[in-house]
This record gives structure tokens, sequence and C-alpha cells, in this order.
């Protein structure tokens, strides 16, 4: 069997700093698992041929009835071709190496598992449940010869991840028995489409739960300029920052300071977590007075329009 990736990497949660900015007028794809649904946007515009390895394995079935086989909490969950009694499925044969694409293996990134050779990547995926620029190319190296290719990232269904990396685990099945889930973590369906350009969105929000301390009542994403603007008024001074966006026609997903914010279109419900700026200003000897929890909450928003001019 062949070795499904970067077993000898130990553990890291390391700061690093903003992606590089990620337009997703390409494809999405859905994964469905036995605990939930991750929705992930495919970066064909740094990672054309890894995004089209990955969707030639999703349109195949390869990846329905799998399992999550590898989960180290606080760096990784894996998965790709290994079911639940441990069997391997074939695959194509390996794809060249992407990771000199400008992206980085930040929390909620997907990314391309391989051996020790840089072109050896087939089937075998994770993503980043924290940030892991160790796992980027090396600075210095040849292009496209170090690193995990970075080709993806999660804009809905993260609360999804972090619920299968808190799953108990030694399951004893799969190339890592003790980082196997204990219950298997199936994937149902894996499925991909395309998905609308970005754009700019503007928000009316009001505050439902958690934390106040980014609670804006209106705010404008704007993928084109990769900048967000909000305002606790329509007659407020507004600030603006930048971010990376990704517009869907299903989801708004944005990594702004060291926390992450998800909009769903169509609930209109949405969630935002900063609690690694919190650590980071901790690190720093910069605490805020606001407890950690006030450093997540949500809104219920209403899109008020799309496009330019802004309101």
């Amino acid at each position: 069997m062949r070795r499904l990736g970067f077993f000898l990497l130990l553990p890291v949660l390391l700061f690093a700093g903003r992606a590089a900015a990620q337009q997703t007028s390409g494809p999405e794809a859905r994964i469905e698992t036995s605990l939930g649904t991750i929705t992930i946007a495919l970066d064909r515009a740094h990672a054309p041929a890894t995004v089209d390895n990955f969707i030639r394995y999703a349109k195949g079935g390869h990846f329905d009835g799998t399992v999550v086989y590898r989960v180290v909490p606080g760096f990784v969950i894996q998965a790709g071709s290994i079911e639940a009694d441990g069997k391997e499925r074939g695959a194509h044969k390996p794809i060249a190496l992407e990771s000199g694409n400008g992206l980085s293996n930040l929390r909620g990134s997907v990314a391309m598992a391989r051996s020790d050779k840089p072109a050896s990547a087939t089937a075998e995926f994770f993503i980043d449940l924290a940030d892991n620029s160790r796992l980027d190319a090396k600075p210095g190296a040849a292009p496209n010869t170090t690193g995990y290719a970075v080709f993806g990232h999660v804009t809905q269904g993260m609360d999804v991840v972090d619920k299968i990396a808190a799953t108990p685990l030694a399951g004893g099945k799969g190339p890592f028995p003790d980082a196997a889930p204990a219950t298997p973590v199936v994937i149902q369906k894996v499925t991909v489409s395309e998905v609308a350009a970005a754009t700019v969105v503007h928000l009316a929000c009001t505050h439902v739960a958690g934390g106040t301390w980014w609670n804006p009542a209106f705010v404008t994403i704007d993928g084109d300029a990769q900048e967000v603007t909000a305002a606790n008024s329509p007659d407020a001074q507004p600030y603006a920052a930048p971010a990376d966006i990704a517009i869907t026609d299903a989801t708004i997903h944005w990594s702004w300071m060291r926390g992450f914010i998800d909009f769903d279109r169509k609930s209109g419900h949405l969630d935002w977590d900063m609690t690694s700026e919190y650590d980071y200003l901790d690190t720093i000897g910069q605490t805020p007075d606001d407890k950690r929890e006030n450093y997540k909450g949500s809104m219920q928003c209403t899109t008020v329009g799309d496009g330019k001019p802004k309101p």
C-alpha cells in the first residue's frame, strides 16, 4: 500500500499571513458525511491540474462510501480512498505537484496528501484544522518540489470539520489505525458544481447570539476588491478591511484578521469566529478585556443589494 502523505510531520499550530486572494468563479464541491455536509470552493485559477484531478475522482464516485481515516486534532483530517473496513480503493496515476501556487495551508484550506516524492498525489486530501504553514512550499526551493498543494478552502461546514476532529479515535482500521475514528465517519457522497463569479454583496444584519465584539448593522462584501466594509448605522462612518473572500451562489466566506465569517445566502444566517485573533493578541501581550466567548457570534442578515454602487 502506498503511503498516504506527510505521516512524519508533527502537528503544529502556527499563525500564518493572509492567504492569496481567492476568487471562486469556478467549481464547488459538496462533501456529504455521516456527521454533516462540508462545502469547498475549488481554486482552479491557482491549482488547475489538482482541481481537475479532484473533480475526476468525485464525478467517478471514487469518494462515495469511503471514510475519514485520519484525524490529528489541531492539525488535519484526511480522506480519499479508504473504506470502513480499511481496504484501499484503486487510484489513477499520480499528478504533478502544484504547491508553488501562492496558496497557504491555513485553517480551512484543502490540500493534497502525498508521499515523499513531489509528484505522488492521487486521491488523498486533507483539511487543515489550524494554520499549518509548515506544510507550504519551502522558500528558496525549486518550484513545486516541496510542500503540499492547496487547491481549495472550506466555505461552509467548518463546524462539521471540527466535529469530525473531536471524534474518539483508535478505530484500528486503515493506514493510520491509531488516528482513525472509533466510529467511522463516512463520506456518503461528493458532488461538484460550477458556481457564480465573485461580485459585490450588501447586507443588513441584526445580532442573534453570542459575542458583540463584531456586530455591525450593515456589511458590504466586495469580492472584486477583496475588501469588507462595515458600519453600525446608515449614517455612521464605515470601516474597511482587506479580506480573503469567496462568493458563490449559495454561500459567502471570508477570512479576516485571524478569523473567518460564513454567510448562508439562502437562510440569511451569518456566523463569525475571531477566537484566533484573541489567541494572537494574548501571545503578544495585548489580551482584550472581553472574554473569549465574545469572539464568536451570529447574525441574521438580509441581502439588500448586489453589485455596485454601494448603498
